[in-house]
């Protein structure tokens, strides 16, 4: 997971793979708090600044 967010964090601004990835980190987000890994909170605020990070 953490290693997964460093790769999607280190990708160039304004990539069209950024955007091809954000569904798949969200999914990764949703299942890490499904099993209780990560609480709901910290997977909905990281969410969002993966959402930022794609807007850029």
């Amino acid at each position: 997971m953490r290693g997964a967010l460093k790769t999607y964090r280190n990708l160039p601004a304004g990539a069209a793979e950024r955007q091809e990835q954000l569904t798949d980190m969200y999914s990764r987000v949703d299942v890490m708090a499904r099993k209780g890994i990560i609480p709901r909170k910290r997977a909905s605020r990281i969410k969002s600044r993966l959402a930022s990070l794609a807007a850029r």
